[in-house]
């Protein structure tokens, strides 16, 4: 027991400092409080009092008891002194009666003392720790304000805002949640943030939301949230990160990559639409001879026709490639692998390559911008093309899979060519990392496409000799 410091009640440290307790119903400090010395120890005064009190007592019955037997013992001497002994027992008494009021007093003086010193340093062991929870206070309050991110703190159950800091206020207003946000996307919110309430301290990533914010702007929001567990509820934390303009330049990115893949179809489409051209041509010049029948006429604009439909075809799925979708929306897979396979058909590099599509049988479509969806396969196949050398065979291999009781589809785009380097491997989606002559920026435009649609891209061997990227996107509804 240490007599120099007074005692709390709370747990120490190892290093004997006392721990302040919960901050507004959190976790422990993390800076440990240290107690002051302490000039005084009540409890060992109180002891003390209470032994001198006792032997006070102990000393006043040992006197009252050699009192009675020295004057029994003159009584029995001198009985004629009897009146004399008893004056004196009564003399005695009173001065006894005198000395235990005395002792009564100060022990009583003794314990009001006590119990005042005992106050004023709980008082001032109190003061010292609101002191200690005002200054931890003011340090998680400075940490807060100070973040980049805006943080909230919301009820779970209804999606009420608890507290926020200056970026949290000046991003969404004094609007609550369900304002800012819309149906589907709150109701999205509170499904993720149910699991984060399953699971506390646990950081859990939530699809990129879109909210409108205290300028009436709409933003894109990346978000993550952990469960918080307080004295009696549990809340959740919420960290948004303003993502607008880097999803702005990712979309600007993707256009010039889009324009990219278009200029290496434009020598192929060019031949393609050449070729119909000189057909029609040579038609319509056999059309003006005076001497052809009318069956061959007849013959003739067929033939004219079917060229027409022939570059209205390439034409239509040339601007179909071109034109930008929307960011939602769903895209049937049958119709994109085959609208790209066509468009990669034109070009120099799958000269030699066969393309073979499986797993289409049943439709399939999957919640995903059809224009974005095609952009990413296209640059999955030319570049199995491009470490074929133009020889060989792509597989196109399309299947349904259950993840968390929700339907999702797979797409793997697999080549025949020496596959991926192990050192590469890990690196393939980097931005500007290529071992051709592109810009590296396809793939790592394509990995982004495809996250921003709550899917995954990886990349992968396979056994012996090829590469394979799979695709997985949840179903459209």
């Amino acid at each position: 027991m240490n007599d120099s410091h007074f005692e709390t009640g709370r747990p120490s440290a190892p290093n004997g400092r006392a721990n302040p307790g919960p901050v507004n119903g959190g976790p422990l400090l993390d800076t440990p409080f240290t107690a002051r010395p302490r000039r005084f120890w009540p409890w060992r005064s109180a002891l003390l009092g209470a032994f001198i009190a006792l032997s006070a007592a102990a000393a006043v019955l040992w006197a009252l008891h050699a009192r009675d037997e020295a004057l029994d013992a003159v009584r029995a001497r001198a009985p004629e002194a009897a009146e004399w002994i008893d004056a004196l027992r009564a003399q005695f008494d009173a001065v006894i009666a005198v000395l235990g009021a005395a002792l009564l007093v100060g022990t009583l003086a003794l314990a009001v003392l006590v119990r005042r010193r005992l106050w004023a340093f709980r008082a001032e062991e109190t003061d010292q720790y609101v002191i200690a929870i005002r200054r931890e206070g003011a340090k998680w309050k400075a940490l807060t304000e100070s973040a980049a991110d805006a943080i909230v703190i919301v009820d779970p159950r209804d999606g009420s805002i608890r507290e926020r800091n200056r970026q949290a206020a000046a991003l969404l207003g004094d609007a609550p949640l369900a304002k800012c946000l819309s149906a589907e996307g709150f109701e999205e919110l509170k499904r993720s943030m149910d699991d984060a309430v399953a699971q506390p301290g646990r950081a859990i990533a939530a699809r990129e939301l879109r909210a409108r914010a205290a300028d009436g702007a709409e933003r894109i929001l990346d978000v993550r949230m952990a469960g918080i567990d307080l004295v009696d509820e549990r809340v959740v934390e919420l960290s948004l990160r303003d993502v607008t303009r880097e999803r702005a330049m990712e979309r600007q990115l993707a256009i010039a990559e889009r324009l990219s893949s278009l200029g290496l179809l434009t020598a192929g489409v060019a031949h393609e639409i050449n070729n119909p051209l000189e057909g029609i041509g040579n038609y319509l010049s056999l059309l003006d001879r005076p001497t052809i029948t009318q069956e061959q006429r007849t013959r003739y604009l067929g033939e004219v026709r079917h060229g027409f439909e022939r570059i209205r075809d390439i034409v239509r799925d040339l601007l179909s490639f071109s034109r930008p979708g929307v960011e939602q929306g769903q895209a049937d897979l049958a119709d994109s692998i085959d609208r790209v396979s066509k468009l990669v058909g034109y070009t120099k590099a799958f000269g030699g390559v066969e393309i073979s599509v499986e797993g289409l049988a049943k439709p399939i479509s999957v919640a995903a911008e059809r224009g974005r969806l095609e952009q990413v396969l296209l640059n999955l196949m030319m570049n199995a093309a491009t470490a074929m050398d133009g020889h060989g065979r792509v597989t196109l291999r399309a299947k349904r899979f259950e993840r968390a009781g929700e339907r999702w589809a797979r797409i793997e785009v697999c080549d025949q060519g020496p596959g991926i380097s192990p050192e590469n491997l890990s690196r393939i989606f980097d931005p500007f990392f290529t071992t051709t002559q592109g810009n590296g920026l396809g793939l790592s435009i394509s990995y982004g496409l495809i996250r921003a649609h709550g899917g995954e891209l990886r990349a992968a061997n396979l056994p012996g000799r090829g590469a394979v990227f799979t695709i997985e996107l949840p179903e459209a509804h």
